[in-house]
């Protein structure tokens, strides 16, 4: 059996492809939707229940101190499949990079995969280059638990199957993720007005930032058409 977890806080413009995505091959689809951010202040919530109920995954709703802490309660309730995969909400693979991953790690003796991301800034046709250096994990074992964020207690390997992050794609509410999530420890009033209105008016040709004004470079290249048909922005 083949599980998926997948903790989610308003992100009803991609929470939906990303669940069309790893659907077709799991036997457990569980979404752990947080009434309230890790850290930050609460937003009222979106559509994000209602488009997880319409698309029949197993919906645990709560409030949990760390993301490391819900991830965990999802691969406990997965307890009976051989491998879970350990989702973000805006993470999306195509159909022949999700068959690679899983023959990967059926081949693999590691109990846990991590991949190197395509990172989207700004909108689906463009994203950092080169790839950022961080390689989260995507698919455990069973009984693999994470320790902080995306890292775990065993060792691991890394996959050349693609995953497209949307980290900073335009369908996501920019303000309520340097404000809520993992990025609220270093937000301030100061730093996330400059660096809001640089991504507003950011301009092809132009570096990336961060909220650090840690500059990336951005490369155009697009979304493939398959993921673009489950975010209905063909």
């Amino acid at each position: 059996m083949i599980g998926a977890v997948l903790p989610v806080y308003n992100e009803e413009k991609v929470i939906g492809a990303v669940i069309k995505c790893f659907q077709p091959f799991v036997d457990k689809f569980i979404v752990l939707i947080s009434e309230t951010p890790w850290l930050g202040e609460p937003n009222p919530p979106d559509k994000t229940e209602e488009i997880c109920r319409s698309l029949d995954v197993d919906i645990i709703k709560g409030n949990w101190r760390d993301y490391h802490i819900q991830r965990n309660r999802g691969s406990e309730l997965c307890s009976d499949c051989d491998f879970i995969f350990t989702l973000d909400s805006d993470e999306l693979m195509e159909q022949k990079e999700i068959e690679k991953l899983l023959k990967f790690a059926e081949n693999s003796e590691y109990r846990a995969i991590g991949v190197l991301p395509e990172v989207f800034w700004k909108d689906l046709d463009h994203v950092f280059s080169p790839k950022p250096t961080f390689q989260p994990i995507i698919l455990t074992r069973k009984e693999v638990r994470f320790t902080q964020y995306r890292n775990v207690d065993c060792p691991y390997v890394v996959s050349d199957a693609e995953m497209h992050h949307l980290a900073w794609s335009d369908l996501r509410d920019m303000k309520q993720k340097i404000k809520g999530w993992g990025h609220a420890d270093i937000y301030t009033k100061e730093n996330g007005e400059r660096w809001y209105q640089y991504y507003l008016n950011w301009k092809e040709g132009e570096k990336a930032k961060d909220l650090l004004n840690n500059e990336f470079g951005v490369e155009r290249h697009s979304l493939p058409k398959e993921l673009r048909e489950k975010l209905g922005v063909v």
